[in-house]
């Protein structure tokens, strides 16, 4: 998922997760259920009078207000579905369970991030940025609601992104991803598997004739001798899931 403002996908939040701002809310049940958009807040539906006005997407209009569009559809599938038991709340937790591996630290990451107003976990206080037991078992315990929105939210992606996968393939086409082979420093994936990536050191490329000075993307190198440890158990994670998601994908680079 790409952070707010951010458009290069090497700078996502996650390495695993589908940013919402491509979320098609017209598809979400649960909004409509709640009223569709005649039912969103009034600063909400101007927020997307303005954005659709403008010659370029203001990407973080849209964001803005599908989030919070999203939200009240998530209370409404907790009030309707979850309360009662339905076919899709077991479906929801199936979904979690499955994508336990990278998903149940994404949520914690995003609610860490939202009680503190941003996603840098470097500027964390100490226990939440070292990942102590004690401060993961205070922050889970004060962001559930918050934890099961942004699973709602993979929830809704990921279902909307394997229709459209099987529509393409009934008219013989095919997807395809592209995957950026490193990821960003401040990202869920860094703060959770810190052992598994080289934080302070930083990639780039040497001067050429588009950069005289060279250049620093600020991506953190893997930690190879941690990845061999663990068998290359993030890595094989990462593929596996975007094969669940592509017919083929691209490495970049």
């Amino acid at each position: 998922e790409i952070p707010r403002a951010e458009r290069s996908p090497y700078s996502a939040l996650s390495a695993f997760a589908i940013d919402p701002v491509y979320i098609a809310l017209a598809e979400v049940e649960d909004l409509h259920v709640a009223g569709g958009s005649d039912g969103l807040p009034v600063t909400v539906r101007e927020r997307i009078r303005l954005a659709r006005a403008t010659p370029t997407i203001d990407y973080d209009a849209v964001r803005d207000a599908k989030v919070a569009a999203l939200r009240i559809a998530f209370e409404s599938f907790e009030r309707r579905e979850v309360r009662g038991g339905s076919a899709r709340a077991l479906a929801f937790e199936r979904y979690c369970a499955e994508q336990a591996s990278w998903l149940d630290g994404y949520v914690l990451y995003r609610a860490g991030a939202a009680a503190r107003g941003h996603g840098r976990w470097s500027m964390w206080e100490p226990g939440a940025r070292e990942r102590t037991p004690a401060a993961l078992a205070g922050l889970a315990a004060t962001t559930r609601t918050a934890r099961r929105f942004y699973a709602f939210m993979q929830w809704l992606a990921d279902g909307q992104l394997a229709a459209a996968r099987a529509a393409a393939h009934a008219v013989g086409v095919r997807l395809d991803g592209d995957v950026p082979f490193m990821v960003a420093r401040e990202s869920a994936d860094v703060w959770q598997h810190r052992e598994l990536f080289e934080v302070g050191a930083s990639l780039g490329a040497p001067p050429d004739a588009f950069n005289r000075d060279g250049q620093d993307w600020q991506l953190p190198p893997w930690h190879w001798e941690g990845m061999v440890e663990q068998d290359f158990q993030w890595l094989r994670a990462r593929v596996t899931t975007v094969a669940r998601r592509f017919d083929g994908c691209r490495l970049d680079h």
